[in-house]
């Protein structure tokens, strides 16, 4: 492979690294680990052109490299392949439709529980009336991003002021200013982000009863596994059109 061949595949094993271990990915991790049929000191050259091209970043504590936001970004836009669900998620979304709730709203939050707990992130639902309802906090805080104060600090305040930030949501949803990355899906990344610039909103909107439009989102922090979450969020939505077909 050429060398624009190379460092795209470089960024795209550091940042798939990255995102299973949170730890910088290291030139000797990237020759043992990864594979790469090239030496270390030719990986460190390509790192520091990475570097310099703004797409990962060297943390002072580490020889390491961690994705920055624009690297993230390159990767939405260049290297994006939704995953395969395995069956056992399928079936357990589907169980999560399947079940009988008086109320349309309560079932939208068993489904958003059982999402929360496939993707081991927060989900957010909002509705046309403007009611919010979200689960797995717990699920987001636990990462290694939120060990300090302050990062933890920036989202429970996005939190208390949640009529705000699903505006914005909205507003940015409707005017799509940002790449859809399949169908009615958005992500919301770092600045554009109005829950927290570290954390990561992957949205759509969707319909109740083929009239009420909410929106639901996978917010987590900048290092998820958007190739998951977003095959998640569209099997969902697939799930949802069959479900509002057969009513």
């Amino acid at each position: 492979m050429d060398k624009n061949q190379r460092q795209n595949a470089l960024l795209r094993a550091i940042i798939h690294e990255y995102i299973k271990t949170a730890h910088p990915v290291s030139s000797k991790i990237l020759v043992e680990k990864c594979g790469f049929p090239c030496s270390s000191a030719t990986i460190r050259n390509d790192m520091a052109e990475l570097e310099e091209a703004g797409l990962i970043a060297q943390p002072h504590t580490s020889a390491g490299r961690i994705p920055t936001e624009i690297g993230y970004q390159y990767y939405i836009r260049h290297f994006l392949h939704p995953a395969d669900l395995t069956e056992t998620n399928k079936e357990t979304l589907k169980d999560a439709f399947r079940t009988h709730v008086p109320d349309e709203r309560q079932r939208t939050k068993r489904v958003a529980k059982t999402l929360a707990n496939i993707t081991q992130e927060a989900v957010v639902v909002s509705f046309a009336n403007g009611d919010v309802v979200y689960t797995g906090m717990s699920y987001m805080f636990r990462q290694p991003e939120f060990t300090e104060a302050n990062s933890m600090l920036a989202v429970s305040e996005a939190f208390d002021r949640l009529d705000e930030v699903m505006h914005s949501i909205h507003e940015h949803l409707e005017q799509n200013v940002h790449e859809e990355v399949a169908d009615d899906i958005q992500v919301l990344m770092g600045k554009d982000n109005p829950f927290s610039q570290n954390c990561s909103l992957i949205v759509s909107e969707y319909e109740f009863d083929n009239t009420e439009k909410g929106t639901l989102g996978i917010l987590g922090p900048m290092r998820m596994d958007y190739d998951m979450n977003i095959a998640i969020l569209e099997y969902m939505e697939s799930l949802l059109t069959q479900y509002e077909n057969e009513q």
